[in-house]
């Protein structure tokens, strides 16, 4: 399950960098939704909860058709600095695991 997170939520995570930069709304909030999942998933609550700050986020902006508000980019700057924190304590305990 590990090895299949560390694989996945770096692509997830640039899709969604991808999809600010380019304001694709309809793009973000699928890559959010899916980054907060397998987070949620593995118990890294605080990455969840940052992913469904962007989700709701990129929902609204879809529902009352405007743009994402500047906020979103300081969330994603978060969500990439405790995917960090995240990583590093997974490979830990996958190191651990194989002893």
């Amino acid at each position: 399950m590990i090895d299949i997170y560390l694989e996945t939520a770096p692509k997830l995570l640039e899709d969604i960098g991808i999809s600010l930069a380019s304001a694709d709304i309809l793009a973000l909030r699928p890559a959010a939704h899916s980054l907060k999942s397998i987070s949620g998933t593995l118990g890294a609550l605080i990455l969840y909860e940052l992913c469904q700050q962007l989700e709701t986020m990129a929902r609204v902006s879809i529902n009352e058709g405007k743009p994402l508000p500047l906020e979103s980019v300081a969330i994603f700057q978060q969500i990439e600095a405790e995917y960090e924190r995240v990583k590093e304590a997974l490979q830990m305990e996958k190191q651990h695991s194989e002893l």
